[in-house]
């Protein structure tokens, strides 16, 4: 262990009886296994952003940044309501969008033999979209909430009603002029996956495609 560079310690019993309470909130938990109903119920008593709450892995383990951007869109909920402000339903209906992006993902990941081709692009709706896939307008990027963890997002679709967002550029932002995919739109410029097995850890060469891609693991869009 500790020439792979990793830790341990020994820790005591109440730790590993916290961590065994939580597996019955585990979005990889087995679908007969999770809590469906004492989560919702929970969690629809916080006053935290949607967007945090869900990423706490103390209460919903296993949820990452994708999973977050995937299950919201999937529920059609605006990232930063508040937890409180969201029904039964809607919280149900978010468990069940967070729980069934993880699953198929997983799924996905059964399929590699070496390790290779385990990436979710093809899966994603959302997450490194710049148009959506539902209606059509630009996707937004925000970095709210105490994780400050990016969370892409449909104004449309997530909408919260009159809330209007103010669109501004990137203050490093430079203007480029790209060629129409054969579909009509504009190319978007991706970069290719760190590590990825078509090229060394250091290949991060950008290159160009649909932007209505399926997706890909060879590349962080």
């Amino acid at each position: 262990w500790d020439e792979l560079g990793s830790s341990y310690s020994v820790v005591p019993p109440a730790y590993l009886c916290a961590v065994e309470a939580r597996t019955v909130f585990d979005i990889n938990a087995p679908e007969q296994s999770f809590a469906w109903g004492a989560a919702a119920r929970l969690f629809a008593e916080s006053e935290e952003l949607v967007v945090d709450l869900i990423m706490d892995q103390s209460r919903l383990p296993g949820v990452g940044n994708i999973i977050k951007c995937e299950g919201l869109f999937e529920a059609g909920l605006h990232p930063l309501r508040r937890s409180i402000e969201l029904s039964l339903d809607e919280w149900n209906r978010l468990l069940r969008a967070l729980w069934d992006f993880s699953d198929k993902w997983y799924r996905h990941c059964l399929l590699s033999h070496n390790g290779q081709m385990m990436g979710c692009s093809h899966l994603m709706r959302v997450y490194g979209h710049r148009i959506c896939v539902a209606c059509g307008v630009s996707v937004s990027l925000i970095k709210e909430g105490t994780r400050q963890r990016i969370t892409y997002f449909c104004p449309r679709c997530q909408s919260r009603g009159d809330e209007q967002l103010t669109q501004r550029k990137h203050r490093k932002e430079i203007p480029l002029q790209m060629p129409r995919c054969s579909c009509g739109l504009p190319a978007a410029l991706l970069q290719v996956r760190a590590g990825n097995n078509h090229g060394s850890s250091n290949d991060r060469r950008p290159y160009l495609s649909c932007p209505r891609r399926h997706g890909s693991s060879y590349d962080d869009g």
